[in-house]
């Protein structure tokens, strides 16, 4: 909960900034560590993005974190996977 209320904390900063990835990159961390599923696939990602997507989660991640919280998750970890996605290609 705290690491998400710091990633929605200031939503009108852009997705891709620097304090925005740094919080995504914590989650991430933190969520592998203790999954015990290989997590560190895109696909999985998705996952959660879709899952901030729906429509009843959104209304329960908007009301604990503010108006668009769920949109300004699904925008930041979209543009942390697409770095990642895209430094794999590389």
């Amino acid at each position: 909960n705290d690491l998400y209320r710091e990633l929605t904390t200031d939503r009108k900063r852009e997705v891709s900034s620097t304090e925005t990835q740094v919080a995504v990159r914590e989650i991430v961390r933190i969520m592998e560590e203790n999954l015990t599923l290989n997590s560190s696939t895109l696909k999985y990602w998705e996952m959660i993005i879709n899952v901030y997507s729906n429509v009843y989660v959104r209304s329960i991640t908007d009301t604990r974190y503010g108006d668009v919280a769920a949109d300004y998750i699904v925008g930041a970890f979209r543009c942390y996977m697409g770095k990642q996605d895209k430094d794999k290609k590389l």
